[in-house]
């Protein structure tokens, strides 16, 4: 996981240490109870979907391409 986020970083142009030391401990994931940021996962799930369907399907979708599209779409409750 750091070496991905290391890199995610550098695509971006900014250093590894941009974030702060990167921690190798195991992230936890859980659900949220918080209405604005489930509205921005099913905004981003729509955004994924739509994608595969304008690429002809999962196998033609361009990975990389998805992933600096999200990283750029802007919703309110990401600020």
């Amino acid at each position: 996981m750091v070496a991905l986020l290391a890199r995610q970083l550098a695509a971006e142009g900014l250093p590894a240490d941009a974030l702060g030391p990167l921690d190798r401990e195991p992230a936890i994931v859980a659900k949220t109870a918080d209405r604005q940021v489930l509205g921005c996962m099913n905004d981003i799930a729509m955004v994924c979907q739509h994608a595969a369907a304008d690429a002809g399907g999962l196998a033609r979708l361009d990975v990389t391409a998805l992933y600096y599209r999200l990283q750029r779409n802007i919703t309110s409750a990401r600020d």
